[in-house]
């Protein structure tokens, strides 16, 4: 009885042997078939587009950031151009208006002059 059973032990072990052989070359043979390949291709293709289509968009945000920046420098620039520009024509006019009044005091001392000679 113990032979019987070592018997079958040893068939079970040499079934479980081929079948696991089987298994080997069934998954060999998947792995170099040329559907897998095409899958293979088609995953690196694709996983290519997607990355080329990421870098684009990142290239793209980072001209945008870019835009933005520079868009808001100008804005900056523009602004104390005209907070300049508005100090300037302020100090033009109060320096226009002194100088406007100094002659119109002058005038005025003028005309005095002339009516004591006149």
């Amino acid at each position: 009885m113990a032979r019987k059973k070592h018997h079958q032990s040893s068939r079970l072990t040499a079934e479980i042997g081929v079948l696991a052989e089987q298994i080997s070359d069934a998954i060999k043979a998947a792995a170099t078939s040329s559907d897998v390949a095409g899958i293979r291709s088609e995953i690196k293709g694709s996983v290519r587009s997607v990355s080329d289509r990421v870098a684009q968009a990142v290239k793209k945000a980072a001209e945008s950031s870019e835009l933005a920046d520079i868009k808001g420098q100008a804005k900056k620039v523009a602004s104390l151009g005209k907070r300049e520009g508005l100090r300037s024509a302020q100090d033009m006019r109060r320096t226009l208006a002194a100088g406007l009044d100094a002659a119109g005091q002058e005038l005025q001392r003028l005309a005095e002059k002339l009516k004591k000679q006149g």
